[in-house]
């Protein structure tokens, strides 16, 4: 069923599911277990050579971390920065996951702002809320691959929508970005053209490009949170949703929906953010190790991503579902053609700037 390379990994780190509640929210963190109702890393001691090296001693901290599902790459990610950030910091700053339990997308946004959650892997509805000035990124087939985006987002316009992030109480690194693959369309019937996405129910996350240019296309959109999506296709409220092929797995779509098409249509990025009142007070060095842990992390989950998104979509293949390869031609050419209206919300530059990162 959901066999995953995931949970393996995090067997490796050597993180369990346990039960312990963040405070107000309700959730169960991985990488914790429960000792006196308080939540603890199971890993009790690690060699504190790394910090003793860098002759930096760090405080005993716990950073609280948030992705929208568990057993995926959103969370091995975040494990593979708890385990760093323990290892290097002699074993004073550990780090648990909430996935998947502490709410949608924009109320994680929220208690990142405020500094009740730390860090979370975003949804691209974060950008559209905090930086729809910047939001190149969220309009289909403008980027063809990884290098483009990486052009914008380590350039003036990640620079501009970073700045608003700031604005709004949120931090994420410009020297990294996790990116998950393509996304993909996923439907119980056929889709060949864009022609063929008139009257399909399709899911969407709250991204504003995103039901811009899928409403183009005729699709009756329905905004429904990442965690409701496998019950949502389940009990026919859609018809279909769209993700990268590793997302697809990991919720076990497999199950409740026959096609992969296979669109193309957005490099899926995910930036990490995390909590300006909270990063602001720690002390330097602690700031300098959280950067340094999540940009390491950052980098490993890109690798991760590219070497399982072939074992996943052979998995799904062998358990039914059909992988459709398509002419993306009318795909793109209905998505372009609202360009000019969403380049409209943009800030003064962007678009010229965006051109100059594609070409």
């Amino acid at each position: 069923m959901k066999k995953s390379k995931m949970r393996c990994y995090a067997a490796i780190l050597a993180m369990v599911m346990a039960g312990c509640s963040l405070a107000g929210c309700g959730g169960t963190p991985s990488g914790t277990q429960e000792t006196e109702g308080q939540p603890k890393t199971v890993q009790e001691s690690v060699s504190d050579t790394e910090a003793e090296s860098s002759g930096k001693a760090y405080p005993s901290m716990q950073i609280d971390m948030a992705c929208n599902n568990s057993n995926s790459p959103d969370e091995s990610l975040l494990l593979k920065f708890a385990e760093l950030v323990e290892e290097r910091s002699g074993g004073a700053v550990t780090a648990v996951v909430f996935a998947g339990t502490l709410g949608s997308e924009l109320e994680i946004d929220e208690q990142i702002r405020s500094g009740t959650v730390h860090m979370y892997v975003s949804a691209t509805s974060t950008i559209s809320t905090y930086a729809p000035d910047y939001n190149t990124f969220s309009v289909p087939y403008v980027y063809s691959d990884r290098a483009q985006v990486m052009a914008s987002w380590q350039g003036s316009i990640g620079e501009g929508l970073r700045q608003k992030y700031a604005d709004a109480g949120i931090y994420t690194s410009g020297d990294t970005l996790f990116i998950r693959g393509m996304r993909e369309l996923t439907s119980n019937k056929i889709v060949k053209t864009a022609d063929d996405v008139r009257g399909l129910k399709l899911r969407l996350p709250s991204t504003a490009e995103w039901v811009t240019v899928w409403s183009k296309m005729g699709a009756n959109v329905a905004t429904i949170s990442s965690a409701e999506v496998f019950s949502a296709l389940q009990t026919g409220v859609v018809d279909a949703q769209e993700n990268p092929i590793i997302s697809n797995h990991d919720k076990g779509l497999q199950e409740v929906q026959k096609y992969t098409i296979m669109t193309d249509h957005i490099v899926d990025m995910l930036p990490v953010i995390y909590s300006k009142k909270w990063f602001d007070g720690l002390d330097p060095d602690t700031r300098e190790l959280i950067k340094e842990c999540l940009d390491d992390a950052t980098d490993w989950a890109n690798q991760y991503a590219i070497e399982v998104t072939e074992e996943n979509k052979a998995e799904m293949e062998a358990a039914g579902m059909e992988f459709i390869e398509v002419d993306t031609s009318s795909f793109k050419e209905s998505a372009l053609s609202c360009l000019d209206e969403l380049a409209k919300n943009w800030a003064d530059g962007v678009y010229d700037q965006l051109m100059k990162d594609i070409s």
